[in-house]
């Protein structure tokens, strides 16, 4: 199974000044610099969530391309599937599980998801494994071990698993 990501709007789970407040980073002088560190932290504990939890955090559209079969679509909550004309499928919306009915050669079949945002509580669990994250990155910036979703935090993966789906 072939995914790409069409479109997605950003991820504004957890704000500068929310990282900062986590860091116990007195906000007293405006540093430009800073900010654009801590907004980098804030991208790759974003992204590290998203690969880690097997969902998009925010809404979007994503392609998948699939044969005859049955598949789970780690995604989030999918709002609209778009096969194209003459596709035999069914999509369960509870099970987040697309079945193509249609003999298909495999990989041949490219299908459309729109995928809603979080929950409130959905991302209220995000916002907080993310700023584990971010303490966990702050705190071991001089490290010379990129970070990979195998190495994140037990606190943080304890977090993230409430919101964690299974990998396909």
């Amino acid at each position: 199974m072939f995914k790409r990501v069409i479109e997605q709007q950003p991820v504004s789970i957890v704000t500068v000044s929310q990282a900062k407040a986590q860091l116990n980073i007195i906000d007293d002088v405006n540093d430009a610099s800073e900010d654009q560190y801590i907004q980098s932290l804030i991208d790759g504990a974003t992204n590290l969530a998203e690969r880690y939890t097997n969902r998009m955090l925010s809404s979007g559209t994503v392609e998948i391309t699939v044969g005859k079969g049955t598949y789970f679509i780690p995604l989030g909550n999918t709002q609209a599937v778009v096969l194209p004309d003459g596709v035999d499928y069914s999509f369960n919306a509870i099970s987040q599980r697309l079945t193509i009915h249609s003999d298909a050669e495999p990989e041949s079949i490219t299908a459309t998801f729109d995928v809603s945002s979080l929950s409130d509580h959905e991302t209220d669990i995000a916002s907080l494994g993310i700023k584990m994250l971010i303490s966990s990155l702050y705190e071991n910036r001089e490290d010379t071990v990129t970070m990979t979703t195998n190495d994140i935090p037990l606190n943080s993966t304890a977090i993230l698993d409430a919101i964690k789906l299974p990998e396909v």
